[in-house]
């Protein structure tokens, strides 16, 4: 989210738009994955093969997401926090 603030009088431009940020713009938690090298470099040649491009982010993000469909399909499961049904 961008917020533009006009004629602030604190603004050292007399008068002119600036942008005040927020503090936080993106909400997606941060975590760091450690694997092996091998493993790196797996990664990076299936996606090096893959038609257009993808990074490492999106690749992992798209992997882990039918990880989970995958999961939820086997066990009837809808969504988090359902119970096991299975």
């Amino acid at each position: 989210m961008l917020v533009l603030v006009f004629g602030a009088k604190s603004a050292p431009n007399r008068g002119m738009s600036r942008i005040a940020m927020p503090k936080r713009l993106d909400d997606r938690a941060r975590q760091s994955l450690r694997l092996a090298p091998h493993l790196w470099a797996a990664i990076d040649l299936v996606r090096s093969i893959r038609p257009g491009t993808a990074s490492r982010n999106t690749w992992i993000t798209e992997a882990i997401l039918e990880k989970i469909t995958r999961e939820q399909a086997e066990r009837d499961i809808s969504r988090p926090g359902d119970s096991h049904r299975a």
